[in-house]
């Protein structure tokens, strides 16, 4: 049927000019210049060896085509092939409606969280290992490593694609979904996508299971994504770097650890990582000096309404991260560039802009109020931040008297929030005080545990 339907379209597309009289000097040619040539593969390994041979001539198949054309070569039973190749059609091209590349992304997590064994050392000249050669050439580590990752005989090929690429693609589109689009529930993924660490996915996959249910594979994600998000918030909070460079061999470390752990296992796990014997560095938030330079606006930024969007939370109020942390919204700073006005407490315009940028003396604010108040004293701002979120109407005293939610969530905490109706520079240190306590309690590990 192939055969006659590929002739068929040979006849369509035949140009007119060709046909009838003109047909032999055609044949001629073709005979003279086109050479066609019969290529016999002795086993099915050299079948796929000269496939990804052939096609890295030309425009080259991708790596996700490449180990394709591998996985089924290795399926005997044509129905188990037929239906194998249906899966995969239907998966990558679910993945590829995520963005250009999103079946090559998924794929390389997968391997990677579940597979990937042996990391390069960190010395010149070390030679790439299992978790490099996923992220370059997956195809060709997966035929190289076939029989370690259980695909042995052709039902475990067919399993391979119709379980657990079937498996781990939902999972992935579950994650990459709650990144683009916010939800409450899944708040820290969106957080974590927004501090572009890309190695959210890995680590999310490495703990599911292919029998993991719904409810287990989202409880499982929470766990790993608040896990992330505390971890580079204490970076963050401490001037630590968060960059792939900076982070992935740790992440690599944990993601060994994780696999495949139930949930209690798994938030064991967690919480023992981010504890002072675990394997990431134990950053507190306490006594902290953290501030806006000039290179960490946008951290701040983030960090600022994960703030705001907690306390108001806790507070009984709707999250509204997405709008704090949006262009909407800018940094405010508690005290004007005027260094004139604090001559009393600084003796040099340096150590006054220094102080000024302390978290602890920064809002946020919607970007039109954030300019007309930027010349005003702190007093005539005062009044306007009372009509603002949270964090900012804290300094005026009606948040102490009409707002039954936050006095309970202050009670709670025993976090020392208080009006300020003025601000000088022993304020803004007990601000300073507050904002790290409060970042402790947003970014405790015992959120881990009320997953």
């Amino acid at each position: 049927q192939n055969l006659v339907a590929r002739f068929n379209d040979i006849r369509e597309c035949f140009d007119e000019d060709l046909r009838e009289r003109a047909l032999p000097y055609f044949l001629d040619w073709l005979k003279e210049k086109v050479i066609i040539m019969e290529i016999t593969a002795a086993s099915d390994e050299d079948a796929y060896t000269i496939f990804e041979t052939m096609n890295d001539r030309g425009m080259p198949l991708t790596p996700t085509d490449m180990l394709k054309g591998y996985l089924l070569t290795r399926i005997r039973d044509e129905s188990s092939r037929n239906l194998a190749e249906g899966v995969w059609k239907e998966q990558i091209s679910k993945l590829r409606e995520i963005d250009q590349y999103g079946d090559a992304n998924c794929i390389k997590d997968w391997l990677r969280s579940h597979y990937a064994d042996k990391i390069r050392e960190r010395r010149r000249g070390a030679t790439p290992e299992d978790f490099e050669r996923i992220g370059t050439e997956f195809h060709r580590w997966v035929r190289d490593n076939c029989e370690s990752i259980g695909l042995t005989d052709s039902a475990g090929f067919t399993s391979f694609i119709t379980n657990d690429l079937r498996f781990f693609t939902r999972a992935y589109t579950l994650v990459h979904e709650k990144a683009g689009n916010y939800d409450p529930i899944f708040g820290s993924v969106f957080f974590n996508q927004q501090c572009s660490f890309t190695l959210q996915y890995p680590l999310m996959l490495a703990s599911l299971r292919l029998d993991d249910d719904e409810e287990t594979v989202s409880r499982k994600v929470r766990l790993v994504a608040t896990f992330i998000e505390i971890m580079l918030a204490r970076r963050m909070w401490n001037f630590r770097a968060i960059s792939y460079n900076n982070i992935y061999y740790r992440a690599f470390l944990t993601m060994k650890e994780i696999r495949g752990k139930s949930v209690d296992d798994l938030c064991s796990e967690l919480t023992w990582q981010l504890s002072p014997e675990g394997n990431w560095e134990h950053l507190p938030f306490t006594g902290s000096l953290f501030s806006l330079h000039s290179t960490n606006g946008p951290q701040v930024h983030r960090l600022l309404a994960r703030l705001t969007d907690f306390l108001e939370v806790k507070s009984g109020r709707d999250s509204r991260y997405p709008t704090y942390s949006g262009r909407g919204y800018q940094i405010e700073h508690l005290w004007a560039d005027r260094y004139e006005r604090h001559r009393d407490e600084f003796d040099h315009q340096t150590d006054f802009a220094g102080y000024r940028n302390r978290v602890g003396g920064l809002v946020l604010l919607p970007g039109r109020d954030n300019a007309s108040y930027r010349d005003k004293t702190y007093e005539e701002k005062l009044e306007l931040y009372a009509k603002h979120n949270l964090l900012a109407c804290s300094l005026h005293h009606i948040a102490y008297q009409n707002d039954p939610g936050f006095l309970s969530f202050r009670e709670r905490s025993g976090l020392a929030f208080q009006p300020k109706p003025h601000f000088k520079k022993g304020d803004l240190d007990d601000r300073q005080a507050l904002y790290n306590d409060l970042a402790a309690w947003c970014w405790s590990p015992n959120r881990l545990s009320e997953i």
